[in-house]
């Protein structure tokens, strides 16, 4: 009877969190054990009852995520590194759909011209500095320059 009582707790905890937004398997996984103690057989009978019914997909959470990131000015290598610290395999990752490079370069060139002005009106120093601040925020080499309409030679080496 215990055994039920702690399974029935455990699950509506687990609903609550799912209520409230898509979260990968791994963060679920997190949060019950921060909630209810170490993670046990209750844990992994509730994570498996939830996935079985559809109410838990990492596919699905990949998604969200791949658009909440895009969205927010990511490029696909930190959307990656994101989805790969919250517990998503690149099988997963790869199940989902991803913005085409062109969307990303114009999301890129958006976050350049914010931050910076027009990449035409730019000098050296500056592309220079757009162009690793595209970098850190996960977009690739290409699609950074694309963004800047530059030349690799314009940088001083490869990019």
């Amino acid at each position: 009877m215990e055994e039920t009582d702690n399974f029935d707790r455990v699950y509506t905890a687990a609903l609550n969190i799912l209520a409230l937004r898509e979260h990968s398997e791994k963060e679920l996984r997190e949060k019950l054990v921060r909630k209810f103690g170490s993670a046990g057989e209750t844990t992994d009978r509730v994570i498996a009852r939830l996935s079985e019914l559809g109410y838990l997909s990492d596919v699905r959470y990949a998604e969200m995520a791949v658009r909440h990131f895009s969205g927010k000015g990511y490029g696909p290598h930190r959307i990656r590194a994101e989805l790969l610290k919250k517990g998503v395999n690149p099988e997963e990752q790869e199940a989902c759909p991803v913005p085409d490079d062109e969307e990303f370069v114009s999301r890129a060139r958006a976050l350049v011209e914010k931050k910076y002005g027009a990449p035409e009106d730019m000098d050296f120093a500056v592309r220079r500095k757009a162009m690793a601040f595209l970098a850190r925020r996960g977009f690739t080499g290409e699609q950074c320059l694309k963004a800047l309409r530059a030349d690799a030679d314009d940088f001083g080496g490869d990019w």
